[in-house]
């Protein structure tokens, strides 16, 4: 789950069970913009949006369990 969504600063994740994590943010035009790793097991995770600027992203989550997720993101 990634809320809020649209936002106007940070968005959390929430996993499914606590794992290690990567995570990047991409523009529309595929540069990354945003990214960062974990090994710790969690379950939330706080993704500064802040500094960006308004526009759609995409936001790509991989677990070290291998399981990978893309979402669109709106910063406003």
């Amino acid at each position: 789950m990634v809320y809020p969504n649209p936002t106007t600063g940070d968005v959390t994740i929430k996993l499914t069970q606590p794992s290690g994590f990567g995570y990047k943010i991409s523009d529309i035009t595929g540069k990354i913009v945003v990214s960062a790793e974990g090994s710790a097991n969690i379950d939330t995770i706080l993704v500064p949006m802040q500094n960006l600027q308004s526009g759609l992203y995409f936001l790509t989550i991989q677990t070290k369990e291998g399981q990978q997720l893309t979402k669109k993101l709106v910063k406003r």
